[in-house]
């Protein structure tokens, strides 16, 4: 061994190298390795090892005792802000969490609701942004709908330029309050109808329904009028800001089932920093961070640290993941990777019980070479196939 070290991160140590003395663990060509063939296997096999059991104990520590003792808080949060709005010049921002308003404390949205609707049309927001709390004032009426999520492609709404993250307060002049409100609505349409949707900002769209060809699962019925689009369920509409209520319990019952999902838990633990937690976090999960923070809180064991038990668990989650990343990378069988340089001795050591050693030697340098390109040209694909739309521009 040449020399070892450690990878810190902020001064905590998340993964540890070795060098190896390569002319004593490979030779060269006028001097033969000092080791032999299963001792130089079981020494590049411990590196591995050594991160994918590094990876075990951070992910069980934070699927286990830490993502346990996060407990969720009821919150209402800015989850949309028009630009050039009144929110927006207000200071309103996405992923603001609302503290109170008129000095009330504001739980759940029908909270919200009911003290935007009375008292003067000039609303004292307290909020909480990056740990900070800020007090805005806005002006305006509020209202209430459904949150439009997604629009589907080539749908009656898109069609007919409904666009996301938009508030829906009416279907044809009747107020839409409550998801269970536009299911009634849309249950009673028809394909082939007409229907003039309002929304928060008190654009109206016409919108030509067709055929629903599936069971869609906002109508639960097929002879309705499709739309085409994804909701996220109740919002408050207000002078160009979006509330809705924090899915804070269900995004903890999601990340806690995904140690004991399978195949299906392991592939998203693979993706968390990526794509996030499918439903919650689309544009991936770097951890307990930004609005995420508001709407969780450490309780038990963990209370007596604060904020500062994110960090923790975020330490863990990054460790972890890198740990499998690094150990997954380094099992790929292409020198020189460690997993190329046992896939080579292994692969010698079966030539050489049917060949001499000479062409055993030969015979495994071609065998590695044509799955080192392959292993490379899988990477280089992965990695230049999410752009190859642009070559169609």
């Amino acid at each position: 061994v040449k020399s070892m070290g450690i990878v810190a991160l902020f001064l905590a140590p998340i993964a540890a190298f070795v060098e190896p003395d390569e002319e004593e663990l490979f030779g060269t060509k006028d001097k033969p390795p000092v080791v032999s063939k299963g001792a130089r296997i079981r020494m590049l096999s411990a590196g591995v090892i050594a991160n994918f059991i590094v990876a075990a104990i951070a992910m069980a520590l934070f699927f286990g005792p830490v993502v346990g003792s996060i407990s969720p808080v009821d919150r209402v949060i800015a989850v949309d802000v028009q630009d050039g709005s009144n929110a927006s010049a207000a200071g309103f921002e996405s992923g603001m969490a609302v503290l109170s308003v008129f000095g009330n404390e504001i739980k759940t949205l029908e909270d919200l609701y009911r003290n935007l609707s009375s008292g003067s049309k000039s609303r004292d927001f307290a909020v909480l942004y990056n740990d900070k709390e800020e007090r805005l004032q806005i002006t305006g009426d509020a209202t209430r709908g459904i949150m439009v999520a997604s629009i589907f492609d080539d749908s009656p709404a898109a069609l007919a330029g409904l666009p996301a993250k938009s508030v829906v307060t009416k279907i044809d002049g009747v107020d839409i309050i409550d998801l269970e409100g536009f299911r009634s609505k849309m249950n009673a349409t028809h394909p082939g109808q007409t229907i003039t949707v309002t929304t928060g900002d008190l654009k109206t769209y016409s919108i030509n329904l067709t055929e629903n060809d599936n069971a869609n699962s906002v109508t639960n019925r097929t002879n309705s009028g499709f739309i085409g689009i994804g909701i996220s369920g109740d919002a408050v509409y207000l002078g160009g800001v979006a509330f809705q209520q924090a899915p804070s319990k269900q995004f903890l019952q999601v990340l806690r089932a995904i140690p004991y999902s399978g195949l299906q838990g392991f592939t998203y633990m693979l993706s968390l920093p990526f794509s996030g937690i499918p439903g919650f976090t689309q544009k991936g999960f770097p951890g307990f961070s930004g609005w995420l923070t508001t709407i969780f809180e450490p309780s038990g064991w963990a209370e007596p640290l604060g904020g500062k038990f994110f960090w923790v668990a975020n330490l863990l989650l990054w460790i972890g993941w890198i740990n499998l990343y690094a150990g997954l990378f380094n099992c790929l069988p292409a020198v020189p990777l460690d997993g190329g340089h046992i896939f080579r001795d292994l692969v010698q050591s079966g030539f050489e019980r049917i060949v001499k050693p000479k062409e055993a030697e030969k015979l495994t340098r071609t065998v590695v070479a044509l799955l080192a390109w392959m292993v490379l040209t899988s990477l280089l694909i992965t990695l230049v196939a999410p752009f190859t739309h642009w070559l169609s521009l």
